[in-house]
């Protein structure tokens, strides 16, 4: 019988294409959501994934949706009022796990940007960023024998829908990308699909010896923030922009656009944290940025729907 597999986020943009890939080669999936209704959760279930209601801190929930799996994948998001939640409810997913007696586990976390030159461990989103530390710590001490970390780039789906407004706060509406990322700096986006392929490929390729306890960065393509406005524009069809701030004209900048500067700037150098010679030695097709919006064409329509079209 095919595995049966316990998804984290199963109702996200992750999670959710880990399921629907799985669910394509016949795996049972189980999820839990707070609201089952959802239409997220209504579209898994009708492709046939089991859903379990209860949130992570639901003991008796998990342990019930964790029963018979055999397959974990964790991507747990933080908790922006505690950011001891996260830690706390991954390990309680890993303690149940474990006690259930399922035997693989992956767990997708983060860069890791607190070997940048520019960490500041005073920074507010801090906390944030070392809680993904010790969820990865957890995973490696969890006793299951079959585990493996993965940490991924910056996801492709910053640039759609609701995401976007806290990565980039103006351009949903007017299609100006205020941002502060240096000039020919290079982002390693990556496409959720490539993830859950190599989560796949993990589980099913046949070389389960080669992934046991490995930790590598996921990568799709390499793209400088440039390309990537350029990509938009000539995509979706609409006067996409970048302006570039530099340190004077950020520091003019208030609310959620300075803060979104802030975090962009906490990200200069990140390409630097994939080695791309060990993501072409996955075993997996890769996507491009360009590819990724033309699947997702009626998301960028709707996302900029607003901005005006190109003449």
């Amino acid at each position: 019988m095919p595995p049966t597999a316990f998804i984290t986020s199963a109702t996200g943009t992750l999670g959710g294409a880990l399921a629907r890939h799985l669910l394509t080669l016949h795996w049972t999936i189980h999820f839990t959501t707070r609201n089952p209704t959802s239409p997220a959760a209504l579209a898994l279930t009708a492709l046939g994934a089991h859903v379990f209601p209860g949130s992570w801190d639901d003991l008796p929930a998990l342990t019930t949706a964790l029963t018979s799996c055999t397959h974990l994948f964790i991507n747990t998001m933080p908790s922006f009022t505690d950011a001891t939640a996260e830690i706390t409810q991954a390990k309680n997913i890993l303690l149940i796990a474990k006690q259930l007696s399922v035997t693989h586990v992956i767990y997708s976390g983060a860069l890791p940007t607190f070997s940048l030159p520019q960490w500041d461990p005073a920074h507010w989103t801090a906390a944030w960023r070392l809680a993904k530390v010790e969820i990865e710590k957890a995973v490696r001490e969890a006793g299951i024998e079959n585990w493996a970390i993965l940490r991924p780039g910056y996801f492709m789906a910053n640039f759609l829908g609701e995401k976007v407004v806290f990565q980039h706060p103006l351009a949903k509406d007017t299609g100006v990308f205020k941002h502060a990322y240096g000039k020919g700096e290079v982002l390693p986006l990556v496409d959720e699909a490539d993830v859950a392929r190599v989560v796949v490929k993990a589980w099913t390729g046949g070389d389960e010896e080669r992934w046991k306890g490995r930790e590598v960065a996921v990568a799709s393509e390499r793209v400088t923030a440039g390309e990537v406005i350029e990509i938009l524009r000539r995509v979706s069809g609409k006067e996409i922009l970048g302006e570039w701030l530099g340190d004077e004209e950020r520091e003019r900048e208030e609310g959620s656009v300075r803060f979104s500067l802030e975090n962009q700037r906490s990200f200069a150098g990140i390409d630097g944290l994939v080695d791309w010679e060990v993501v072409r030695g996955l075993g997996v097709e890769l996507g491009t940025f360009e590819g990724y919006l033309r699947r997702e064409r009626e998301s960028l329509d709707e996302t900029y729907v607003k901005v005006k079209a190109i003449e």
